[in-house]
């Protein structure tokens, strides 16, 4: 379990949409100080939760993260970002796919802009089951700049089939996203929970794409299987992702 001892604060980017939503995540001075000036000149990373999830699911890493950054004093901190799909039902419905993946590229184009001092600065994007789906979708639209992307590390995300098949066009994609080798894809790692997780299963993680596919239960210092939530606040694998 990861804790937050200090005030959590979503700081919102200013992103008109009318459901969806995207914010900073801050506590401490560090929040304090990009209400007050509005400059940031940390490591991005966007998170994107995923089948009825919320992007304040992000907590958990942005707290440990801050952190340890602020703890030992390090040269470099990371800016955590989010974006909110108001816990829209990704896994039944494409329509909910293609509308988030339409935000996402919006979102990573104002996080770009944030970075006008430094912009050729990459950003990390994290995805959580249907959110690494939405990721990758969004990639294949023509307004998504690739090289904008550092890499992309997908939690419990179903990357060769659909959990549900309520809606053909997951096939149509799926068929696409893992047959089609002229796709322009940054590096992606894929982590998936084991037998503990009750909704998707550890082989649907894997795919040809991938450039690591890895469970948990294999990673230096976690060594644990985990359910399909508990991979978004685990601390020894939220404390390993500040290793990657």
């Amino acid at each position: 379990m990861t804790f937050m001892w200090r005030r959590m604060q979503y700081m919102k980017i200013k992103l008109e949409h009318e459901r969806y939503s995207l914010f900073l995540y801050g506590e401490g001075i560090y929040a304090e100080n990009f209400r007050q000036t509005n400059f940031l000149n940390g490591l991005p990373i966007l998170f994107v939760p995923g089948n009825a999830g919320s992007g304040r699911q992000v907590r958990s890493l942005g707290s440990l993260l801050q952190n340890k950054t602020e703890g030992r004093m390090t040269n470099f901190h990371f800016d955590v970002f989010a974006v909110d799909f108001n816990e829209e039902l990704t896994a039944y419905n494409f329509d909910c796919i293609i509308s988030q993946a339409n935000f996402l590229v919006k979102a990573v184009n104002s996080i770009h802009l944030l970075y006008k001092q430094n912009p050729v600065q990459k950003i990390l994007i994290i995805g959580h089951s249907m959110g690494g789906i939405v990721i990758q979708y969004a990639m294949m639209l023509e307004d998504f700049i690739v090289e904008r992307v550092a890499f992309i590390i997908g939690f419990a995300v179903p990357y060769s089939e659909p959990p549900f098949y309520f809606d053909k066009r997951f096939l149509s994609f799926y068929h696409q996203l893992n047959n089609n080798k002229s796709l322009n894809l940054p590096k992606i790692i894929s982590i998936n929970g084991g037998i503990k997780d009750e909704f998707i299963d550890e082989d649907w993680t894997n795919a040809p794409f991938l450039t690591l596919h890895s469970s948990t239960n294999s990673l230096d210092r976690v060594w644990l299987d985990m359910d399909h939530k508990c991979i978004l606040w685990c601390n020894q694998l939220t404390y390993f992702t500040y290793f990657i």
